[in-house]
């Protein structure tokens, strides 16, 4: 019964009637106009920063990525002779170790075995570090990352994102953005 007297929020002598429970009876919970919108608020919170906590927490632990079959290109160059040789689009991740949300792509997305089977059979896979190229960023006016986004052989985009869930970059990458 203390743990009950405690959730409540009211004292062993104080019954049930004071605390928290605001008069409910023994066992059941009455919550307030307040409390539901302060759970709704952080759950909001929460649900909004989801990719930079599970990035932040795979940096703290030092986890590290599974293993991607995607062979990424690092030089826009050479990826953009690639697309046009094979005439296809170019798939460019704009990330940074630093970035939490990119670490969680790193680790969710681009290991998804529906991902590695849609780059490898539709896209030049580029990835672009924005501290070591941030003349090509500056070029694809990049200013938030992770930045997804397709480009032509030509390098003209064709379609851009952000942060995406392994679902979300399937739907991107079939063209259903």
């Amino acid at each position: 019964m203390a743990t009950l007297y405690l959730i409540c929020g009211s004292s062993r002598t104080g019954g049930w009637g004071t605390g928290a429970c605001y008069g409910a009876g023994m066992g059941q919970r009455r919550w307030s106009g307040h409390t539901i919108v302060w759970i709704f608020a952080i759950s909001v919170v929460l649900f909004a920063q989801w990719p930079m906590l599970k990035g932040r927490w795979y940096q703290w632990t030092g986890a590290a990525p599974p293993a991607s079959a995607i062979v990424w290109h690092t030089e826009i160059d050479t990826a953009l002779a690639e697309a046009r040789r094979l005439d296809r689009p170019v798939l460019v991740d704009f990330m940074a170790d630093w970035c939490p949300p990119c670490v969680t792509m790193t680790h969710d997305v681009w290991p998804d075995a529906a991902i590695v089977a849609a780059v490898q059979e539709g896209y030049v896979p580029l990835q672009i570090d924005i501290d070591r190229h941030p003349d090509v960023a500056q070029r694809y006016e990049v200013y938030g990352i992770p930045s997804v986004i397709v480009v032509d052989g030509a390098g003209r985009v064709m379609r851009r994102a952000s942060f995406m869930s392994a679902g979300g970059m399937e739907r991107f990458l079939a063209g259903q953005d």
